[in-house]
């Protein structure tokens, strides 16, 4: 789209028809095309100037109106996604438990700082029960087909998915908790359409401006006093889609300057969160939570993620005594019996009273023949625990150990 430049004529009252004919001769048009009827008053410009108002307000309820008309295809196919992601993993575990979420792309720091940086992404589409997942499809339903009218198909995808991204990212350096959700790519949405306001303030701030200011206003104010919600990440989704739309602009603009501006300032604060995120990977963390996953990942026999986590809480002296009797049992099924009798002696140095620990030792001590070691394992992790696994197990050596005395 070429440049269009525009200029401004002040003309006195008292000359008014003199300099009005002489632009019409200027512009080369008919004779009587501009002319001034009745007194210029306050009120009159006042008038007028409510008249242009209400009709920059009919032009955008026009365009709102012109997206529904238009089928937004991206924005449906977006929610359809995101119901049949839902639906997937709901039949796969219907009551939803974290470990479920991680185990189906969650933002989990552990596991980031392992390799798996793909969980920037697939937290969009992950949701944590019906009424997460349709307050944001209402919203998206809602904003979406507006953004996508105004920015294009392709700009919207990039709003929508990108902003999303660096929500998540934002979550990362400043929220250690397992985080799911497309609330980030929804709050994209709305620091895009904020944009606009910035861009065409004259068009939009009285109308996309105000709308969107009250949701994100609401949506903040519910987010502080919340309970389990991501403000981090929130938050910067919203940011960065300012910054992603501000560096994308609107469809046939003419280039500007400032576009660079939104796009280094979009990457240097990625790049930032990332440093920052990056940077606590060394932090003791708290390692109930990744103990529990971890756990459930060797039940599903998924060995292979268990022990990147394991390895994270090792690397950042985070392990305790149910970290190291996870170690143990994975090693003595795999027959790396040193192994498994260090990591028990771990786990009971540091919490005696864990029967567990005990009971994997005393195994330990079985499969290497030191049945008497073993023996006094089994009586200590029955002696701290009533289940009979543990009863059963001391009572079997026990009887095996008195056997062989009387041969």
């Amino acid at each position: 789209m070429k440049k269009i430049t525009l200029q401004n004529f002040l003309i006195a009252t008292e000359h008014a028809e003199q300099k009005l004919e002489d632009l019409e001769k200027q512009l080369n048009i008919p004779q009587g095309t501009f002319n001034i009827t009745g007194e210029i008053t306050e009120e009159r410009v006042a008038e007028e100037r409510q008249t242009v108002i209400n009709y920059i307000t009919k032009k955008v309820t026009e365009e709102q109106q012109n997206a529904r008309k238009e089928k937004p295809y991206i924005t449906y196919t977006f929610i359809a996604m995101q119901i049949a992601y839902f639906l997937w993993v709901f039949f796969k575990d219907m009551s939803l438990h974290t470990f479920t979420l991680v185990e189906y792309g969650a933002k989990f720091n552990p596991l980031i700082y392992q390799g798996e940086w793909w969980r920037f992404i697939s937290p969009i589409f992950l949701h944590t029960g019906l009424m997460h997942i349709a307050a944001n499809c209402l919203m998206i339903y809602i904003v979406g087909p507006w953004a996508e009218k105004i920015y294009g198909r392709w700009r919207y995808i990039v709003i929508l998915l990108v902003g999303g991204i660096a929500g998540n990212i934002a979550s990362f350096a400043l929220n250690t908790n397992v985080a799911v959700g497309s609330s980030t790519a929804v709050f994209a949405l709305f620091g895009a359409l904020l944009y606009l306001v910035v861009l065409k303030p004259h068009l939009y701030a009285k109308t996309i401006g105000s709308s969107i200011a009250a949701l994100v206003v609401i949506n903040l104010i519910i987010d502080i006093f919340a309970v389990g919600i991501d403000l981090a990440g929130h938050v910067g989704g919203l940011v960065g889609g300012f910054f992603i739309a501000g560096a994308l602009s609107l469809p046939l603009q003419y280039f500007h300057w400032r576009r660079v501006f939104y796009g280094v300032g979009f990457i240097f604060l990625t790049v930032l969160f990332l440093i920052m995120g990056y940077n606590r990977a060394g932090e003791v963390q708290n390692p109930a939570l990744s103990n529990s996953i971890a756990q459930s990942y060797f039940q599903k026999d998924n060995t292979k993620e268990a022990n990147k986590i394991v390895t994270y809480l090792l690397k950042t002296n985070s392990a305790d005594e149910y970290t190291y009797t996870l170690i143990a049992s994975d090693a003595l099924q795999n027959k790396q019996y040193n192994r498994a009798e260090a990591a028990a002696k771990e786990a009971i140095f540091l919490n005696p009273d864990i029967p567990q620990a005990h009971y994997i030792l005393a195994l330990t001590y079985l499969r290497k023949g030191d049945h008497d070691n073993a023996l006094k394992e089994a009586e200590q992790a029955k002696d701290l625990s009533d289940d009979k696994l543990f009863l059963d197990f001391y009572n079997q050596l026990k009887n095996s150990n008195q056997l062989e005395g009387a041969l």
